[in-house]
């Protein structure tokens, strides 16, 4: 039985060497998607804030849609502006400005 111990203990070493190092990893970001309030301002942000730049804007007037796609390095991002999303101070009931739901904020 100790045996048994010790060798899962030494196969599992390396493991804990991993876990005890302080650096965060690099990964790479793709694609992620955001319903956005309003399309203009939210492109200026995006754009002025994090770099990201303008790869094109669709607009559907008929459907109520909006859409843009950004890129930065590998990180592709799509904007959306729906005008069926919902508000969430019309969403929820004695909604103010300290409710906080689960998500991005």
């Amino acid at each position: 039985m100790n045996k048994a111990i010790l060798l899962v203990t030494i196969a599992l070493l390396p493991l804990f060497g991993f876990c005890q190092n302080d650096s965060i990893p690099q990964f790479d970001s793709y694609f992620s998607a955001l319903i956005v309030k309003n399309m203009d301002s939210s492109l200026v942000w995006y754009s002025k804030n994090l770099g990201f730049e303008l790869l094109n804007k669709k607009e559907f007037p008929e459907s109520g849609f909006k859409q843009a796609n950004l890129k930065r390095d590998n990180a592709l991002l799509e904007l959306l502006e729906l005008s069926t999303a919902i508000n969430p101070e019309t969403a929820i009931p004695d909604y103010t400005q300290k409710t906080r739901i689960q998500g991005l904020f």
